[in-house]
């Protein structure tokens, strides 16, 4: 089924019958409304021709509240909407996990690999595996020091590619890291108001 798993909140519609009434705490209702509608077996599109405009976030500080709440509603979706993450309900299931889940685990399991491999220098006993760990770690602390001159140039606004980079992806998965335990613990804001800068 072409079809994709959400719309985008500024500009999107639907038809009148396929509306369903959603929870008054819904975060993320650009998802959840059109979603409904695909598990009444009909698509939820994009349309090329409409047009919306928006001011983006003025600082990476607001950025990053409103990209916590985001992910933080993807996993209310679960929790509100069970039947969105049933294979033999949801008809685009594939699209859904892989669009709006898998995310959520990237940095659990960056963890994990990390505690697997600092145990697995002491633990392991095979010196070839032992060596991979060491150097899986000597990575890990490279990338550390990397995403620590993202930072530093990010404050100082000096352009770097590559540090930035490597910044952006600490970022994002330690607000993904909030994300998760705001949403697992029900804290989040409802609406949002790009002008609030703080949670």
């Amino acid at each position: 089924m072409a079809s994709v798993p959400g719309a985008t909140g500024a500009c999107y519609a639907i038809r009148k019958s396929l509306f369903r009434p959603i929870p008054d705490a819904t975060i993320l209702d650009d998802v959840a409304v059109p979603m409904q509608a695909v598990l009444q077996g009909y698509r939820c599109v994009f349309e090329e021709k409409a047009v919306v405009f928006d001011r983006p976030s003025e600082h990476s500080r607001q950025e990053r509240v409103r990209k916590r709440r985001t992910l933080a509603g993807n996993v209310q979706l679960m929790r509100l909407f069970p039947a969105f993450v049933l294979p033999w309900r949801n008809p685009i299931w594939f699209q859904f996990v892989s669009h709006k889940m898998l995310r959520l685990a990237v940095p659990f399991l960056a963890i994990l690999s990390v505690i697997t491999a600092f145990l697995g220098v002491f633990l392991e006993k095979n010196a070839i595996f032992r060596a991979f760990f060491g150097f899986f770690l000597i990575f890990c602390a490279f990338f550390v020091l990397f995403c620590v001159f993202g930072s530093f140039f990010e404050k100082k606004g000096i352009k770097n590619r590559f540090f930035s980079l490597c910044w952006m992806f600490f970022v994002l998965n330690g607000v993904t890291f909030l994300g998760v335990l705001d949403g697992v613990r029900g804290r989040y804001r409802v609406v949002w108001d790009k002008a609030y800068g703080g949670e």
